[in-house]
């Protein structure tokens, strides 16, 4: 992994990733999404190199990723005049100003810290940070910012830019890391309650296992060649496609919702589709994990004969 002298030189390596991948404004949601998957990412380090990326190896950060997920004009601008504060960096993302969003803002952001950071760290700072710049901006008017929370778990990567990226940066201080983090609660088990449903126990503790390893891992199965047979149109295949749906619907109505839902669109497209039937179908909620869940596709692939991760 590169390693680089400081925070500045940084913020211009990423700006080096730059990567043409054709987004034009005529592009479907779908088409977009497919194209993004020739970026890059960027991931933070990891305690044991040879061990992959997943949230157990996560190391320690010296930065925080922030994912602005839509606003106006208005509203970016006011995050922008608290972000001059900061020692940070930010770019605009493939989907900025582009029809498919209403032509919302999206921006990545990254800042400095005073000090390293474990990953228990981690996941308190991104929220602390957030709702700090929230209350700064929500004392000139009732702006609407919308924030993509996943990027704080400590084995989430980030994409890097595309061509038509803009960069812009800040020269204040570093964010104060031990401040931030004494207006951040600890992370605590959930109070136990007697009317915990057992299903939703279960599906609690799963979710605990959860990372992006999984999404990788099930990419992998997802990909050979005798299970994305399943997501080819026509011959027949239509259960076989919808089961898969349903099987990654388990996702819903979690922080993982939208990989799971990028997934689905991404293999059924991989498959021969166009990703619209795909993007429709997840949508308008035809897809339901009431007798199955993401497990089942691993299953799938073992009975296809393939090995699983």
């Amino acid at each position: 992994p590169a390693v680089c002298e400081s925070f500045s030189r940084f913020s211009y390596t990423l700006e080096d990733l730059r990567r043409a991948i054709g987004i034009t404004l005529d592009d479907t949601r779908a088409q977009m999404r497919a194209k993004k998957m020739g970026l890059p990412y960027i991931w933070h380090s990891m305690k044991d190199v040879a061990g992959g990326r997943n949230a157990l190896n996560a190391g320690d950060r010296d930065a925080l990723f922030l994912d602005m997920d839509g606003c106006d004009a208005a509203a970016w601008q006011a995050l922008r005049k608290v972000l001059a504060f900061f020692s940070c960096f930010t770019w605009s993302t493939p989907s900025h100003l582009h029809p498919t969003v209403n032509c919302e803002q999206r921006w990545r952001i990254c800042m400095e810290l005073d000090r390293t950071v474990t990953p228990e760290e981690y996941k308190r700072l991104g929220p602390a940070v957030e709702s700090w710049l929230m209350d700064c901006i929500s004392l000139l008017d009732d702006y609407a910012v919308k924030w993509d929370h996943s990027v704080y778990n400590p084995d989430h990567m980030v994409y890097g830019p595309d061509e038509n990226a803009v960069f812009e940066r800040f020269n204040g201080s570093p964010v104060s890391v031990d401040i931030l983090l004494a207006r951040s609660p600890e992370i605590t088990a959930p109070e136990k309650t007697h009317s915990i449903d057992h299903d939703d126990l279960s599906r609690i503790v799963d979710l605990n296992g959860i990372s992006s390893q999984t999404f990788d891992d099930l990419r992998e199965v997802m990909w050979h060649p005798a299970v994305l047979a399943d997501a080819e149109p026509g011959c027949g295949k239509y259960p076989c496609w919808a089961a898969m749906g349903n099987r990654l619907a388990w996702f819903k109505d979690t922080e993982w919702e939208d990989a799971a839902r990028q997934l689905w669109i991404d293999w059924s497209i991989a498959g021969g589709g166009d990703g619209t039937s795909a993007e429709h179908k997840w949508d308008s909620d035809q897809l339901t994990a009431e007798r199955t869940g993401y497990q089942a596709i691993f299953a799938r692939a073992r009975k296809l004969g393939v090995a699983n991760p």
